[in-house]
């Protein structure tokens, strides 16, 4: 039993939709028009609106089996592998990983070749999370069940929307479940929609009037990136905040500030703005909206070592930290 594109955007997480495109599927973050609000046609950063970090699909079945085809796939990443992952009640049962090594490598990054899988599924009815790939730009060729297999998709109790940069799209971790979104996204019973983008800074156009989903509550993530020309950083994070009163004053919202990273101490004693200052700065402007609650990020990740993979970026045992700790920041207001 072939998904349809009905099945797949009633169970699809981490993203708004499912669209169909020439007999394919994708997994859509961004519309073009917030994409090509946002960036210049010519942007590095606009391959990282078409990956899928946190995309999943959540239904519970009695199928035994899940066959699973991805094609097209692109992937712009300075990681060297890619995967998918399969929860069944709550536990991680299945984990693929694919290297990036000696593939070619075109306009859009490595050229992959089809992903092509069947997971085996426990018997009876269970709850079924399948984890896309969170750093590959990919369309879905098929996702089936056995024939005559049960299909119902996942109700949330809330919907979260999030903006964030390279720290929430999770890319630095090889388990695409286990970045901190899906697992707060499950802790918490959460919708999600997640439009992190790596690299990205508090600035006004990151704000695209119009064009959300509905969502209960906010979570926001930036302020690590951009602090290398202070001035505009102190004029960009006001401005942000501004355009999103705007868009989201009527909703709940959660400010992470920056986690501590021994390349961001680093940077502070160079000509960057110190991560303390930056912090001090979102503080004082979260003060002045009502519906605004800041989260202390400094505490969420261990200043070891083990728990980074290049100094900045949370690996999967970072990323455990992270998750943990904003959950229980979360759970006081969910």
């Amino acid at each position: 039993m072939k998904l349809n594109l009905e099945q797949l955007n009633a169970a699809v997480d981490g993203v708004p939709e499912v669209v169909e495109e020439s007999g394919l599927f994708r997994l859509r973050r961004f519309t073009d028009e917030q994409r090509f609000y946002t960036y210049e046609p010519e942007s590095p950063f606009l391959p990282r609106t078409y990956i899928t970090p946190g995309g999943k699909l959540d239904f519970t079945t009695d199928g035994g089996s899940l066959a699973v085809t991805l094609t097209e796939c692109f992937a712009k990443t300075s990681f060297k592998s890619y995967g998918m992952d399969v929860w069944q009640d709550g536990v991680l049962t299945h984990h693929v990983e694919k290297s990036l090594e000696g593939l070619p490598v075109g306009a859009w990054g490595y050229v992959l070749p089809e992903f092509s899988h069947t997971f085996s599924l426990k018997e009876g009815v269970k709850r079924v999370e399948l984890f896309f790939p969170r750093n590959v730009n990919y369309k879905i060729q098929e996702i089936a069940l056995p024939d005559g297999a049960s299909f119902e998709p996942t109700v949330h109790a809330g919907r979260l929307l999030v903006l964030g940069d390279s720290i929430t799209a999770a890319c630095n971790t090889r388990f695409p479940s286990l970045a901190y979104m899906p697992l707060l996204s499950r802790a918490l019973d959460l919708r999600t929609f997640n439009y992190a983008v790596g690299g990205e800074v508090y600035r006004e156009k990151t704000i695209v009037p119009g064009t959300y989903p509905d969502a209960d509550a906010i979570l926001v993530a930036y302020g690590t990136n951009g602090r290398k020309n202070p001035e505009r950083w102190k004029t960009n994070t006001p401005a942000f905040f501004e355009a999103f009163h705007r868009e989201f004053g009527d909703k709940p919202a959660y400010v992470i500030l920056p986690i501590h990273s021994r390349k961001a101490l680093t940077q502070d004693q160079a000509e960057f703005l110190p991560l303390e200052e930056a912090r001090r700065i979102i503080r004082e402007i979260c003060a002045k909206y009502d519906n605004l609650t800041v989260l202390d990020g400094e505490k969420y990740v261990p200043w070891d070592d083990a728990c980074f993979d290049d100094g900045l970026h949370p690996n999967d045992l970072g990323m455990a930290h992270y998750a943990m700790n904003v959950i229980a920041d979360l759970k006081k207001y969910f």
